[in-house]
């Protein structure tokens, strides 16, 4: 593949974003962009340009079958190369109504990649999207005052420019298209470019198997068992000496004591690297105090590991991110609030979002897609079968089910007046709990 060079630029100057989705519905011819394969001689990749530009237009449907419809077949419309995905995908209608930009970056990663479909053109819409994103910079702040020390021991003040934090991509596909996979590809990509050190934060310490797969699938195999470390098998007061490699870590190990500060020290002060949150839905109960930083848990330290490192290249990824406002406000490198918008924090953001009910949210999530900072696709159900069964009851079935209802009832209220962290822990066996009761009575 071509490998360029792109400058640092300066994310798109700050308009209302509902107001600026509206204005960017690009709806028009699609673009024939191909700079993502420039220079590209795989015959491969120039077979699927072909296929895709010999294609035929299907016709539209009538407008009252259109209307009954809620999402629509999808492919690349501006990335021309790799293989199709193995199912077929579809888009929510609202966010098929806009085009995301023209491709300008360049991917680096091996071609072999590309050529045996090791990822889907879907995925690698996502890569090329998510590290275009990662060339532009967020506005700053105005310059601040900062008192530097002379070397003979005099205070003076000066102007500085403070480091601008780094543009963030949201990977918003559902389950099943493959996110892990995609993740794996943004390191494979990074690597490509020199970057040495990546940071992976997921729910649970067993996804780090999945990870060292992924990365595997691609073609890393003695990467991925030689460089890919879990921080939980380190202990929280000793130096990470490793100079290179991708660093797995859970939610739940990230906001214990200290792991946060020997992370950083791993990263160091020139951290240019990939921050991937995967599942950050876990970080969706956010609060905020007035200056929009996050009071507690673990989204605090999401908070903190994205100021703390404003140059990585950050992927938030979660199917549920868009769904909720409030779900949000950890995703600070998505440039919906702060320097160079109208939102001074997420709290004004959120308020005003909150204000203008779905719809609101409905356009912000097109905002995002025609900046090119969200790919949000999920499989189709157009080729699943669905059958309704009547299950006939008597007295006996309601007897049964009636006991089981009160025996959950008694337990879940003994669970409320155990305490707040054991109802937190034990909620997520209560259904469990309930199909051990239930599931005798379908069979």
């Amino acid at each position: 593949m071509t490998i360029t060079n792109q400058p640092t630029a300066t994310a798109m100057d700050s308009l209302n974003p509902l107001v600026k989705a509206m204005g960017q519905m690009n709806l028009g011819v699609r673009s024939t962009n191909f700079a993502a394969s420039s220079g590209t001689t795989e015959p491969g990749l120039a077979l699927a340009e072909q296929r895709f530009l010999d294609s035929p237009i299907k016709p539209e449907k009538p407008q009252d079958e259109r209307d009954d419809e809620l999402d629509e077949p999808y492919r690349p419309t501006k990335l021309l190369f790799g293989r199709d995905h193995p199912d077929p995908v579809v888009e929510n209608a609202t966010l098929a109504a806009v085009l995301p930009p023209d491709i300008t970056y360049n991917l680096a990663l091996p071609a072999s990649v590309i050529a045996e479909g090791k990822l889907s053109n879907l995925q690698l819409e996502a890569i090329v999207y998510g590290s275009q994103r990662h060339a532009l910079d967020l506005p700053v702040a105005a310059k601040e005052e900062a008192v530097n020390l002379r070397t003979d021991g005099n205070v003076f003040a000066s102007e500085v420019d403070p480091l601008p934090a780094r543009c963030g991509f949201l990977l918003g596909d559902s389950a099943g298209m493959g996110k892990g996979r995609t993740l794996a590809g943004f390191v494979v990509e990074n690597i490509s470019r020199g970057r040495k050190k990546h940071i992976w934060v997921s729910v649970s310490a067993d996804l780090y198997e999945d990870a060292k797969r992924d990365l595997s699938d691609l073609g890393l195999d003695k990467y991925a068992s030689a460089f890919c470390y879990n921080l939980g098998n380190y202990k929280s007061q000793d130096a990470i000496k490793q100079e290179e490699g991708v660093m797995f870590t859970t939610y739940s190990t990230l906001i214990s004591k200290n792991r946060l500060d020997q992370l950083l020290q791993w990263c160091g002060v020139s951290f240019d690297g990939l921050v991937m949150l995967d599942e950050c839905h876990r970080c969706k109960s956010i609060e905020l105090d007035g200056q929009g930083n996050a009071k507690k848990g673990s989204t605090q330290i999401v908070v903190e590991l994205q100021n703390k490192l404003p140059r990585a290249r950050v992927v938030y990824c979660s199917a549920t991110s868009v769904s909720e406002p409030k779900n949000l406000g950890f995703m600070s490198r998505l440039g919906l609030w702060g320097p160079g918008t109208e939102h001074r924090s997420f709290n004004s953001f959120f308020d005003s979002i909150e204000n203008l009910g779905i719809g609101a949210i409905e356009l912000n999530a097109m905002h995002l897609k025609s900046l090119g900072a969200l790919q949000a696709r999920q499989l189709s159900y157009s080729t699943c079968d669905f059958e309704l069964v009547d299950v006939v009851s008597n007295e006996n079935f309601s007897a049964v089910y009636e006991q089981a209802s009160r025996i959950f009832v008694d337990l879940y209220s003994a669970l409320v007046k155990s305490g707040k962290r054991k109802t937190e822990y034990w909620a997520g066996k209560l259904f469990n709990v309930k199909l051990i009761f239930v599931f005798p009575l379908l069979t």
